[in-house]
């Protein structure tokens, strides 16, 4: 384990960090945590995770009670005090949350703070296995958990079509094992614009 260490680049054969020392590896795996968008930056004020906006318990900007923050832009504690997970429920129940508080501004209301409903914590890890961690405590895990996810994502899908489109997609793949190339390619130099040859000083 390297602490305080920067990553400066990863290849097939490795990785490489700002101190100059390389660790060679066949198999590198990059995990992340998700980084605001640098609009965020034009906001004036604390940030907080990742470079997220600080805000109100209603989600808007401190000082600016008209302006609204949601999703990963936002910075926004959950029940138990810990930063609300960077997923798509909380953008999504955000921007409910703050379309109803501008609707009562407009009517001379005052705001109300935001509350997130969990609706559990799911991940597909392959065919017919995947765990769900459901409210309650439940967790499923291998086909059950797998088709939970299945059917979570295709309820939360927006309109009939698309849920049916979805619905065949996966099906085709299970039943053909069909699956798009994900290929990883280290060239080893710049490659030449289409019809035009290279030459060695290019």
């Amino acid at each position: 384990m390297r602490f305080g260490t920067k990553l400066v680049s990863a290849s097939a054969t490795g990785v490489r960090f700002a101190d100059g020392t390389d660790v060679e590896a066949a198999t590198v795996i990059w995990t992340a945590g998700v980084a605001a968008n640098p609009l965020a930056n034009q906001i004036v004020g604390l940030k907080g995770r990742g470079g997220a906006v600080n805000v109100e318990p209603d989600l808007s900007i401190p000082g600016h009670p008209e302006v609204f923050v949601v999703g990963d832009l936002a910075a926004r504690a959950g029940k138990d005090g810990q930063p609300l997970p960077q997923v798509a429920q909380v953008a999504i129940q955000g921007g409910r949350h703050a379309a109803r508080q501008v609707a009562r501004l407009e009517r001379g209301e005052p705001t109300k703070p935001f509350v997130y409903h969990d609706h559990g914590t799911m991940a597909t890890i392959g065919r017919r296995d995947a765990v769900a961690q459901l409210p309650g405590g439940i967790t499923l895990t291998g086909t059950f958990g797998w088709l939970a996810w299945l059917g979570v994502h295709l309820v939360f899908l927006v309109g009939f079509r698309n849920r049916a489109v979805v619905l065949v997609s996966w099906a085709y793949n299970y039943l053909t094992w069909d699956r798009s190339a994900r290929l990883i390619l280290e060239w080893p130099s710049r490659p030449s614009p289409v019809g035009i040859p290279q030459s060695p000083e290019t």
